[in-house]
């Protein structure tokens, strides 16, 4: 508790000594806040693709044999995200830190890859694919240190869920997009993506309720395989995504008492 001491009868006198929890007393208690950071990833996407129509079975194997559309394409993901944060500290020790933090955001991290293909005996196509989160949530636990009183140095780790989209796009060039004669694919598929994040992080006392906070998050959401139609053939994609991600944020706390 903030402003406690002890007071020790020394003789006709009083002796006073500032409580050890009046050190870090700063950093107990409730704390919300909001942040704006950036993140990126490989974008790491595996790539097949099949018919649910028997008759076209050898025209797919021929196809792949003659790479007609890649098997794995990168569009790294990178962009800018922004959101709010509400925590509780407790002190376990003396100077020695737990906590519990959630966090919500609003996310422009997206990347796509464009290839032109053209192998032997096959129209030319192109072929778009693309990844995104959306939007993503933590919930965390934290241990810190604290350092010259103003500084907690800690470590954090927890869960984590967001919304993340793979789209997927093809165009035959030479010939156009023809209904049961060429291959053309414009389509993506959103869900709601869970897994796990953990980091580390330095946050600073500015002034007695009010501080600044720089953090490293990883945060992977897992992998996801939907598949998507051709608009024009029987003809189906199935893009594997893993969804991984590197963020780096920095974050505004206001402290209850």
């Amino acid at each position: 508790m903030r402003g406690l001491f002890f007071a020790v009868l020394a003789g006709s006198s009083f002796l006073i000594v500032p409580a050890v929890a009046d050190e870090i007393s700063p950093w107990q208690g409730l704390y919300a806040g909001v942040n704006i950071g950036y993140g990126w990833g490989a974008g790491s996407t595996g790539l097949s693709f099949d018919t649910t129509d028997s008759l076209l079975d050898s025209f797919v194997a021929d196809a792949r044999t003659a790479g007609l559309y890649p098997t794995s394409v990168a569009p790294a993901v990178n962009g800018v995200f922004g959101g709010a944060q509400l925590g509780y500290n407790w002190l376990a020790g003396s100077n020695l830190v737990v906590g519990l933090e959630g966090d919500i955001q609003g996310s422009g991290m997206r990347g796509t890859e464009f290839q032109d293909r053209t192998p032997a005996f096959f129209d030319e196509d192109t072929v778009t694919t693309g990844e995104s989160v959306d939007w993503f949530g933590t919930l965390r636990g934290r241990v810190g240190v604290v350092a010259n009183q103003n500084w907690l140095l800690y470590a954090t780790g927890g869960l984590a869920a967001g919304q993340t989209t793979v789209r997927f796009q093809t165009t035959d060039v030479t010939s156009g997009c023809i209904v049961d004669a060429t291959i053309c694919a414009d389509a993506s598929s959103s869900a709601l993506s869970t897994g796990w994040v953990a980091g580390a992080g330095v946050e600073t006392m500015l002034a007695s309720n009010v501080s600044l906070k720089a953090e490293y998050l990883y945060l992977d959401l897992g992998t996801r395989s939907p598949t998507l139609n051709s608009d024009t053939t029987p003809i189906v994609f199935t893009p594997t995504a893993h969804f991984a991600e590197q963020t780096v944020r920095l974050g505004l706390n206001y402290h209850f008492d």
